[in-house]
């Protein structure tokens, strides 16, 4: 604990501040290296990413990658430049060479999809700073294209981070099979006793290179819940509130649809309503300009509220 309390953290370039807990993890990642942060959703795990990566440009470090599903791309390099001063490439599509060979040579932060990969053709003496695998119960399956590829690519990272907000404790499998790329030591240590994941001894085994905060653990830096229950749909949500409300956003929408509402939202004066299906809504987006969300169709499962 005081090791990583003591760790230095290099801000200048961030351009937001961190709350204690962020910062916190922010020098666990440093310490560590190679880290699974599995912090809940709605904690800030993406931008604890961008400090790291800033802090290590501080020192002197120069290539970044970030891969992430294609739903949120647009996210990551939205919230990569508004967040910090941080050059950003995005690689995906059809420009994907040559967005890849700029980021070669000019450094910064590639940010690219699982699929996209699969391109990344780089010599073997070429090495980056940090990669983060945003969403990295995607490569719980060693033998699935998308896995390969991206332990290929981490082949050449200094530093590992991935990252979830699902509760691996739930599948003890999944997260072994991670921690076995980010630390094999620490995975032949726990490799037989699994099944005992919930005694002290395999808590203190990955604590080294997992680490997950809840919202009771950090509830007195965030803003107050209040909860108030209404059992209507979003098509009488939409059909209450008239021109106030925004397009719905649902699984209907491409990606792209998503995230032009999701814009238009931010940009909208206050007192607009954005209704959104809440498994479509909640898929990695960060819905900033909210001051306030209501759960009108609550959920057999807490935790796709949360």
């Amino acid at each position: 604990m005081r090791e990583i309390q003591d760790e230095c953290f290099f801000p200048e370039g961030l351009l937001c501040e961190l709350r204690r807990y962020q910062e916190w993890g922010v020098k666990y990642i440093l310490h560590q290296g190679r880290a699974l942060l599995g912090d809940e959703m709605g904690l800030g795990k993406t931008v604890q990413a961008i400090a790291t990566m800033v802090s290590l440009k501080n020192t002197n470090a120069t290539h970044f990658v970030v891969v992430c599903p294609a739903s949120v791309i647009t996210n990551w390099c939205r919230e990569i430049g508004q967040k910090s001063k941080l050059r950003v490439t995005k690689v995906h599509g059809a420009r994907r060479e040559a967005a890849l060979v700029s980021w070669v040579k000019l450094g910064g932060v590639a940010v690219t999809t699982y699929e996209t990969t699969a391109y990344f053709v780089l010599g073997n003496d070429f090495k980056f700073s940090l990669m983060v695998v945003d969403e990295a119960h995607y490569i719980k399956n060693a033998k699935a294209q998308r896995s390969i590829n991206v332990r290929k690519l981490c082949e050449h990272t200094e530093r590992l981070l991935f990252m979830t907000g699902t509760a691996l404790e739930n599948n003890v499998d999944e997260m072994v099979s991670l921690i076995q790329i980010l630390r094999p030591d620490i995975f032949l240590s726990i490799r037989g006793i699994s099944f005992m994941a919930a005694a002290q001894q395999f808590r203190e085994q990955i604590a080294p290179v997992y680490y997950r905060r809840k919202r009771e653990d950090v509830l007195t830096e965030l803003p107050e819940l209040v909860e108030s229950r209404d059992l209507n749909t979003i098509r009488g949500v939409c059909e209450i509130l008239g021109n106030q409300c925004m397009n719905p956003i649902n699984g209907s929408l491409s990606p792209q649809r998503r995230q032009e509402i999701i814009d238009e939202f931010n940009m909208a004066p206050a007192g607009t309503v954005l209704a959104a299906q809440i498994q479509s809504g909640g898929t990695g987006l960060n819905i900033q300009s909210a001051s306030m969300v209501i759960i009108c169709e609550p959920q057999l499962k807490p935790s796709i509220e949360n």
